[in-house]
């Protein structure tokens, strides 16, 4: 609650209109995702296993070609390395939020969504089977 609480203030703070959603069935993400000028993912890194996940919401952030402003956590930098209209903040730093918020108004405020990036579920299946057929391959059997 305090982390979204500091969020919404300094949303106010900035004049930007904040939205926060609550739980929204999974067959309606993509929908709703669309409405927004930008998405945000927020993820507090309160333990190593935040730190190191990907987390579903941040993949159908990207998936929803909106800007998107996610925490600088490692994997979510190794996933979005060199892909338009993504925003990384330092968690710890809200001048680095506000920072990435203004860069990412600005690419919002143009409609220039990106459209270099090549998530998708199917996409992603892809890699995770061809990750198990690798495996499978080298146990002897």
């Amino acid at each position: 609650a305090h982390y979204v609480e500091g969020i919404q203030r300094h949303a106010q703070e900035m004049g930007v209109r904040l939205i926060i959603v609550g739980p929204v069935p999974s067959d309606s993400v993509a929908q709703t995702l669309s409405t927004a000028d930008i998405v945000f993912v927020g993820v507090e890194p309160v333990v190593d296993s935040y730190t190191l996940a990907l987390p579903n919401k941040f993949f159908e952030a990207l998936m929803s070609e909106r800007p998107v402003l996610f925490p600088a956590l490692s994997e979510m930098l190794k996933i979005t390395h060199d892909t338009d209209g993504t925003f990384p903040f330092d968690p710890d730093d809200l001048y680095s939020l506000r920072l990435q918020l203004d860069e990412a108004l600005q690419v919002a405020s143009g409609r220039s969504y990106p459209r270099n990036r090549n998530f998708s579920w199917r996409s992603e299946a892809d890699v995770l089977l061809s990750g198990y057929a690798h495996i499978t391959e080298e146990v002897p059997g």
